[in-house]
């Protein structure tokens, strides 16, 4: 059954964010259809392509009826959600979610106790959701863009305790890995605004490639690559 990856964004980085995503999935291995602004959410099929890429603008989206059992494997909301009521979410696929855009990171899910009696005082997502954004990230999971030495890298957030547990007393310590410079991005030019729609727009495919299981090291090789990117005339 093919997988379904919704970016939700307003104009400005959808068909960017589109574009640099099913190129990294398809460098990953995985073969992938672009689906664009379709009339009604596209449906799972038994055979076909492994990934369906469908990207719809905020616009679209408030539009469309959503199915209760419409459930993606993941959705990306970068800088819109007008007056969405989160149906367009679905329950359990993964979330990567611009943390600059207020409105956007609002839609993370409130983490719920993890059980009951003793243990009850741990908190967990009920889903999982990664933040992606043009700053450093502060939480383990969350992807952005860092500044040093005069070069600008794109990151992930790495907790030292990941899968491992620690004392209470004990505080976790949060580690940035260096993906690779942003300037080495296919598309790089001189305007800023430009450059900022390129970062989030990797960033972005980044997430979702890896939330699907799909490999790191062909996605950032594919991000060197000018095949299958699509530029943004659009601010970020």
């Amino acid at each position: 059954m093919s997988q379904v990856v919704l970016i939700v964004a307003s104009t400005r980085l959808l068909e960017q964010a589109a574009g640099v995503t099913s190129a990294l999935l398809s460098r990953a291995g995985r073969t992938v259809t672009c689906v664009r602004g379709e009339a009604a959410p596209p449906a799972p099929e038994q055979t076909g392509p492994d990934i369906v890429v469908w990207s719809l603008s905020d616009e679209e989206a408030s539009h469309l009826t959503w199915s209760p059992d419409w459930n993606p494997s993941a959705v990306a909301v970068l800088d819109a959600v007008g007056s969405q009521d989160g149906s367009f979410l679905g329950t359990s696929g993964a979330l990567i979610l611009r943390r600059d855009v207020e409105a956007v990171a609002a839609l993370a899910p409130a983490a719920v106790p993890a059980g009951r009696g003793p243990r009850q005082a741990v908190k967990v997502a009920p889903r999982v959701a990664v933040g992606v954004g043009l700053g450093a990230p502060t939480r383990s999971g969350d992807w952005g863009e860092v500044t040093e030495g005069g070069m600008r890298w794109l990151v992930r957030a790495i907790s030292d305790d990941d899968g491992l547990r620690k004392r209470k007393d004990e505080a976790s310590e949060l580690h940035l890995q260096r993906l690779m410079p942003s300037q080495a991005l296919s598309g790089w030019t001189d305007d800023s605004q430009q450059q900022a729609a390129t970062v989030l727009s990797a960033l972005t495919a980044l997430t979702l490639g890896s939330v699907l299981g799909c490999p790191l090291a062909p996605m950032l090789h594919a991000l060197r690559d000018a095949r299958g990117s699509t530029k943004a005339s659009e601010a970020a």
